[in-house]
């Protein structure tokens, strides 16, 4: 699908109306206009936002400076800590037996079970001649 119009664009990037005249500091009736022949640098700023969607308000007071996130409080955090965090909270849910960790396991074991329980079978053969299968019940 080409998108040619400026509606289009809009459409495609999620950007409602009222929020592209905000974005572009236009009324309804100039994006209108504009609508068959949309001006390069409205073209240049829906495929940022469609690129960098702006952030959603649960992280509202977080920001990036430098190479590190800063919280609302002022802590800072580099990769090394955010990466930190998730093998420290990896470590604590295997030692402490996550209970997700370990329903998961419990299921998958008992599917295993059910599945070779079902399907086991024995089959005899000589001399490359196959004798009936047995099916045996565990």
């Amino acid at each position: 699908m080409i998108y040619t119009t400026l509606k289009d664009h809009l459409f495609r990037a999620g950007i409602t109306e009222a929020e592209a005249c905000e974005l572009f500091g236009r009324t309804p009736r100039t994006l209108k206009n504009w609508n068959d022949e949309p001006p390069e640098w409205t073209l240049r700023i829906i495929r940022l936002m469609r690129k960098h969607p702006p952030f959603p308000d649960c992280w509202d007071g977080w920001y990036f400076d430098r190479h590190f996130l800063v919280d609302p409080a002022g802590n800072s955090y580099s990769i090394t800590d955010i990466n930190h965090l998730f093998f420290q909270r990896q470590f604590f849910d295997t030692i402490n037996g996550s209970t997700n960790n370990i329903l998961n396991l419990k299921s998958e074991l008992e599917r295993k079970i059910k599945h070779l329980e079902s399907t086991l079978t024995i089959q005899l053969s000589h001399n490359g001649q196959t004798a009936e299968e047995w099916k045996i019940a565990l």
